[in-house]
């Protein structure tokens, strides 16, 4: 029997302190000077998607999923709503669920509803960079929940992974969830290599951890494209206010945004290109006209390339289901 006091809280685990997480970020995949930032072994200077993911970006954010056009949110959702009975039969009473860049919740609501009924008693702890999205999320569970301890992790997924080793009962089983095609969305080799450590670090050491992903294996461009840029104007004002995150470092300067398709594999890709030479005199750097920084890179893999991954991360796929209305695996 688990006993919760506090229904809802949210921990400050490192989010009042992001600047200098955001620097170094920075530093390493944008304003690179000496080694080259070199995802696929392809040098790339590349606005990391967590400056896209402030108050104002995931209210965006969060208008652009609802959007007619945008599938992928809504198919996540039918999926989960689909399978949330017989993945609450898989979880044990006890179980600490671990929600990797929550959001909104929206997506994690069935399963919550499902262990619910099911009276599971589970600590439930939702991860993100928004203390903001944070509060606005976890009002759901101000009167909705009697067997599940909501906490709100204030930070990065690494300080919260830290946290809960820390902090939390290591002879618990835990089920982290990765909604949204984050995890295993990059280049091969540097998202085996961010899989692969996570196998290490959250799953070895505790009893029964798994964890569950989701990837859009979406293969039609014409969808992909409209799901992003027929959406009056969404995307592009999401990708600008992560951009307005750097000026403090790159100063105001002319760009252009450009957004396509790729092959091989099939990516959605969006760049900011400098239309004019752009000195950044903080760190001795020069961005000639043209350059591209890239700023969001969505990669479709099929679930053979999935499993691939999985294996050579060193994991094993228990289940696959697919949504019921687009090509989401989780």
């Amino acid at each position: 029997m688990f006993i919760f006091r506090d229904k809802t809280q949210i921990i400050d685990i490192g989010g009042s302190q992001l600047t200098a997480f955001f620097e170094s970020l920075l530093h390493q995949a944008l304003l690179w000077t000496g080694k080259p930032y070199a995802p696929g072994g392809l040098p790339q200077r590349l606005l990391a998607s967590a400056f896209l993911s402030d108050d104002a970006g995931l209210l965006l954010w969060s208008d652009l999923t609802r959007a007619p056009n945008y599938y992928q949110t809504e198919a996540e959702a039918e999926l989960i709503q689909e399978k949330a009975d017989e993945l609450s039969s898989r979880i044990e009473d006890g179980t600490i669920i671990m929600d990797l860049g929550c959001g909104d919740i929206r997506k994690t609501i069935p399963l919550l509803q499902a262990l619910e009924k099911q009276k599971k008693f589970v600590s439930y702890y939702a991860i993100d960079l928004s203390r903001k999205s944070l509060e606005n999320g976890l009002r759901r569970f101000e009167s909705d929940y009697h067997h599940i301890q909501c906490t709100g992790l204030w930070g990065t997924w690494d300080a919260g992974l830290a946290w809960s080793k820390q902090m939390l009962d290591a002879r618990r089983s835990r089920l982290y969830l990765s909604l949204g095609s984050i995890f295993g969305n990059d280049h091969l080799e540097p998202a085996i290599a961010r899989l692969r450590g996570w196998a290490q670090e959250a799953l070895c050491g505790s009893t029964n951890s798994s964890m569950l992903l989701t990837m859009d294996a979406t293969t039609d461009k014409d969808l992909l494209h409209a799901s992003y840029n027929e959406n009056d104007g969404l995307y592009e004002r999401f990708i600008r206010n992560g951009f307005r995150h750097t000026n403090r470092i790159l100063g105001r300067t002319g760009t252009r945004t450009r957004t396509g398709s790729a092959d091989n594999p099939v990516m959605h890709r969006s760049v900011l290109r400098a239309k004019r030479r752009v000195r950044v005199h903080a760190v001795g750097l020069v961005l000639d006209e043209g350059t591209e920084l890239d700023c969001y890179e969505n990669f479709k893999y099929g679930p053979t390339v999935m499993h691939d991954q999985f294996a050579a991360a060193g994991l094993h796929c228990i289940e696959q289901w697919k949504a019921p209305k687009a090509n989401i695996c989780k």
